[in-house]
């Protein structure tokens, strides 16, 4: 909490189009470029405004996995691989499409991960009852709590309910600007994605159902004996024909 609040205030000028050259100075907590971009971040002193250290983009990474400020984190490219914002994120808004299902795929998989903020909020309303009846709640933190009564959702995979749970779902958010294409283009990346997860048997459970649920028991006939089964040896004999 203490590194979070801590970061300093950005300062920030936009030009003024039209009339007599000026600027228009826009001031706001950590707003500064992701990468190595030349910054003007600043501070109130006694007589006026100070300069100081911009802020260090593994800062802003730390203070973003918090529910503090930042709220926003807009990034280029550099972050989307190797760095993961699933603790305190849910929304991705793609600005610009990516070229290929893969780099969608980790593009989304940066809050699409593992206890995510959309899982823990989806158990979250479904166990709330039971945690604030729960006895052993008060002595010690709710969320043990509530990964103690989240074990029955588990499943032979071992996904549920902290990897995948029925409506805990990312939210995503495309620009449908006028005359472009890019929500019809996000249709086809995704189902594209898709046929990526089924040949390395890693079917996504939200879009394989969307997809799927347009073909009815015929696809999903034509489509279970291409499903690469890797699972251990000994759940093999034990697990029932599926597609997940």
């Amino acid at each position: 909490m203490e590194s979070s609040l801590g970061l300093r205030a950005g300062s920030f000028s936009f030009h003024g189009i039209g009339g007599q050259p000026h600027k228009i100075p826009v001031r706001c907590h950590v707003a500064v470029p992701f990468g190595d971009a030349e910054t003007e971040p600043a501070v109130k002193v006694e007589g006026g405004v100070a300069q100081t250290a911009p802020a260090r983009p593994d800062e802003i990474r730390r203070s973003f996995n918090t529910p503090f400020w930042p709220h926003v984190l807009a990034t280029t490219s550099v972050g989307q691989e190797g760095l993961d914002f699933h603790p305190w994120c849910s929304h991705v808004v793609h600005w610009d499409l990516s070229s290929n299902p893969l780099d969608l795929e980790q593009r989304e998989g940066r809050i699409q991960r593992y206890a995510g903020l959309a899982v823990r909020r989806q158990l979250s309303a479904m166990l709330r009852d039971e945690v604030l009846r729960d006895v052993t709640a008060a002595e010690g933190s709710p969320w043990q709590c509530l990964q103690r009564h989240a074990k029955r959702f588990g499943d032979f995979s071992g996904l549920r309910p902290w990897w995948v749970l029925e409506k805990a779902e990312i939210s995503r958010h495309v620009f449908e600007r006028p005359f472009g294409r890019d929500v019809a283009r996000f249709a086809q990346l995704r189902e594209q994605r898709m046929i990526y997860r089924l040949a390395l048997g890693q079917p996504n459970q939200e879009d394989f159902i969307d997809v799927l649920s347009r073909g009815g028991e015929a696809t999903r006939a034509l489509l279970q004996p291409l499903v690469l089964d890797l699972s251990a040896m000994g759940l093999r004999s034990t697990m029932p024909p599926t597609l997940t």
